[in-house]
């Protein structure tokens, strides 16, 4: 007995007869496998000669795995199963070709000719391929490499996702062949109908190979920071449009040296080559990127990568096309200052220059830095260049030996300040490769460009100023009136210590001076304007204003006065004033 399957599923009547001469009892009838008993007599039944009987029977709605089953009649059993027809011949709505890599192919596929029951099928792609095991880019629009389809009963065209007769599939990017196999079975117990040589459509993935690839300049040395313009460019033209992409890696010879950088900053940079043409088009169609070397020494390489535009397909050479350029700083030569350091005095213009023992092959830009150390406890803003700040730029430009100033001059002057302690100098230079072009040498506005050449030790001067007695630099006369006047004494004391003024009147003539000579301790009193913050801002310079009293008319006797200061490094130069 066969049964045929589906949505509106053929029943099978079966008819039983009693061919005997005597009345027969049926007690049981029974199915199994998937089927049920959708019809039959009320046991038990006797049955006369002759006598017939009827008994429907219907796959199982919940019918699964096994296909096969008996009707049992008391102790005769009739075997069953569940047949389906051939499936008609398959069509694919496409036939096979050769396709470029990434590709969209459009598929479908119908019958010949319309099936009794539903059915549901699976479209499954598959890649062979030299090259590549699996590649991730061959897949269906839906993703993944299995699509379900439906063909209605009574139809022919396939329904695929969202309804429609057809659906996309994405080539591989690799060359090999890619094959579209369609499987089938009767819905909705899953009988497989696909018949022994499931259907299938072939298609050829075919990439072209890369012509040579040409650098615009060859492999060599350069210098470190140097501007370095490259183009790519090939052989002979390529039948489909390329991108590409240049990437740079740096080998330094100081592990923590960086490498450089792109124009547009970065290790890499996009480039197009269109289809018939040779020459590479970078950032607003240039033929040309530039890049900046490493501002140290080591090695880079640029490595060109290419894939087709249209599908990503990489059909970059194995090993990639390479350049190679060396990079390399040349030595610092001997540095030569134009004053030996040591011990200067306070208060004092320090004019300084320096020069190279040979010139070197590109412009350098320097600064000299001042930083002190103090002895008296207080920092100095008085010591600073005479351009302004404690750094000062310099230029040496390539095939000459003489820095030269941003005041146009061979030296630079900086003033010694006034506190106790000693003044450090150092010098930085950075070679600037594509030159200085005319502005101010600041390495900070190069960013990028300056590359620091230094050599093992920085260049380093030291200037001492020491501790000596105060330095008085002016008295005059403040107040004055029938009680008496002011003095206001202007100096500087390098330790920032005043232990006293000393002070002596000089009568006009026929005057009598009782007491012409006067000490003032002041110790204290400075002490007391040395450690507090408003002296701090002028190093150790002071102003001090001393009151006098005198009795009426004394004053008028009163010529000029004299003043000294004195700590413990002595005493000062004089300082005089006239009274009157």
């Amino acid at each position: 007995l066969g049964v045929v399957f589906g949505q509106s599923a053929a029943a099978v009547e079966v008819e039983g007869r009693n061919t005997l001469q005597s009345a027969q009892l049926v007690e049981s009838i029974r199915v199994t496998g998937p089927f049920v008993l959708s019809a039959g007599p009320t046991l038990p039944l006797s049955l006369s000669p002759g006598g017939t009987f009827t008994v429907r029977v219907e796959p199982s709605p919940s019918a699964s795995g096994d296909l096969s089953g008996t009707l049992v009649i008391d102790d005769a059993i009739f075997p069953l199963s569940v047949d389906a027809p051939a499936l008609p011949p398959v069509r694919f709505s496409t036939f096979g070709r050769t396709l470029r890599a990434g590709e969209e192919v459009p598929i479908g596929l119908s019958l010949g000719s319309a099936y009794p029951v539903d059915i549901e099928g699976t479209l499954a792609l598959e890649l062979e391929s030299a090259e590549a095991e699996r590649d991730p880019s061959l897949a269906w629009s839906t993703g993944g490499r299995e699509v379900v389809f439906r063909v209605p009963a009574g139809q022919t065209a396939a329904t695929l996702v969202g309804g429609g007769e057809s659906i996309e599939f994405r080539a591989a990017t690799v060359p090999g062949t890619v094959t579209v196999t369609a499987t089938f079975s009767a819905y909705p117990w899953g009988i497989d109908i696909t018949p022994p040589s499931a259907p299938q459509v072939e298609f050829a993935i075919e990439i072209a190979e890369l012509p040579q690839v040409m650098f615009t300049r060859d492999s060599g040395s350069v210098g470190g920071g140097e501007q370095i313009e490259l183009g790519v460019m090939l052989s002979e033209p390529y039948p489909e449009a390329i991108s590409g992409t240049l990437v740079m890696s740096f080998e330094g010879k100081d592990p923590a040296s960086g490498p450089g950088a792109w124009s547009g900053d970065g290790q890499r940079v996009q480039f197009r080559i269109g289809a018939g043409e040779t020459a590479a088009l970078f950032a607003d169609g240039f033929e040309t990127t530039q890049f900046r070397a490493p501002p140290s020494e080591g090695k880079v390489t640029v490595s060109a990568l290419f894939s087709t535009e249209d599908g990503g397909a990489d059909i970059t050479p194995d090993p990639a096309p390479e350049l190679e350029l060396a990079v390399e700083i040349a030595d610092l030569p001997a540095i030569q200052f134009s004053h030996a350091g040591g011990t200067v005095g306070a208060a004092e213009q320090v004019a300084l220059g320096l020069t190279l023992a040979e010139p070197y092959p590109t412009d350098i830009v320097g600064i000299l830095t001042l930083a002190f150390e103090t002895r008296a406890f207080a920092n100095d803003p008085a010591i600073q260049w005479a351009t302004g700040g404690r750094q000062a730029v310099f230029q040496i430009v390539s095939g000459t030996t003489e820095a030269a100033f941003s005041t146009n001059g061979a030296t630079n002057a900086f003033q010694s300040g006034t506190v106790a302690g000693e003044i450090v100098l150092t010098a930085r230079f950075y070679s600037v490769p594509d030159g200085i072009e005319n502005r101010p040498p600041d390495p900070e506005a190069q960013a990028g460009a300056a590359v620091e050449i230094m050599p093992d030790a920085v260049p380093e001067l030291r200037f001492n100023v020491m501790e000596a007695a105060p330095v008085l630099q002016g008295v005059v006369l403040g107040q004055t009136g029938q009680g008496g006047f002011s003095l206001q004494v202007t100096g500087f004391a390098t330790s920032r210590e005043v232990d006293s003024l000393a002070f002596s009147f000089t009568g006009n003539p026929g005057s009598d001076l009782r007491t012409p000579d006067l000490r003032a301790e002041v110790a204290r009193e400075f002490g007391t304007y040395y450690s507090g913050n408003q002296s701090s801002a002028f190093g150790s310079q002071f102003t001090a204003t001393v009151g006098f009293t005198l009795d009426e008319g004394v004053f008028e006797d009163l010529s000029n006065v004299s003043v000294v200061a004195g700590n413990g490094s002595g005493e000062s130069n004089s300082v005089s004033v006239s009274l009157n």
